[in-house]
């Protein structure tokens, strides 16, 4: 908030839709009730300056926002509007993450083909540019939906390989979610 206040004072506003943002992302990890004003202000920031990957990254913040209040269909038309983004700028680690919220809204709202589908490319774009911390999340990711579909062997397979992984490279808080779905 301390940052947002000085660029306000040198009116540096993309770097103030940055500062916003991630208000924003910290306040949905805190459960903070004015975190989705954070990133709608962040939004806007974005948009003025045409700053398409801080839009994306935003929408993508901000389709979780829409999803916890149950608005599948914001939450979905932002998740989408972020894949499109995404795509037109060639971003891997932005595809993967619109994936992924695509997956999440698709699971919440009862597709779980979609869901699944979603997910499956997210592994895949996961794997594709090697950070172990998304490897790991992307099959967490997935078993989850694995095991509302009944899948449970392969479920397993994929949270022992995300353990793996999170152990591997010393991903604390993956190995102790692992742990917790292996239970």
């Amino acid at each position: 908030e301390a940052s947002i206040a000085q660029l306000t004072t040198l009116g540096a506003e993309p770097e103030q839709a940055f500062s916003w943002q991630k208000l924003g992302e910290t306040g949905y990890r805190l459960a903070r009730p004015d975190y989705e004003d954070s990133l709608r202000r962040g939004l806007e920031l974005y948009e003025r300056a045409s700053d398409a990957v801080g839009i994306a990254g935003a929408l993508v913040w901000l389709a979780y926002g829409s999803l916890q209040r149950c608005d599948m269909d914001e939450a979905r038309a932002m998740a989408h509007r972020s894949l499109d983004l995404y795509r037109n700028l060639g971003a891997p680690l932005g595809l993967m993450l619109s994936h992924q919220a695509l997956a999440a809204v698709e699971a919440a709202g009862g597709d779980a083909d979609s869901a699944r589908r979603y997910a499956e490319q997210t592994l895949q774009l996961a794997d594709s540019f090697g950070s172990p911390w998304s490897k790991a999340m992307a099959r967490s990711d997935l078993a989850g939906i694995l095991v509302t579909a009944g899948e449970h062997r392969q479920a397993v397979q994929l949270i022992r390989e995300s353990l793996g992984l999170s152990l591997e490279h010393g991903l604390i808080p993956f190995v102790m979610m692992a742990l917790l779905e292996l239970a």
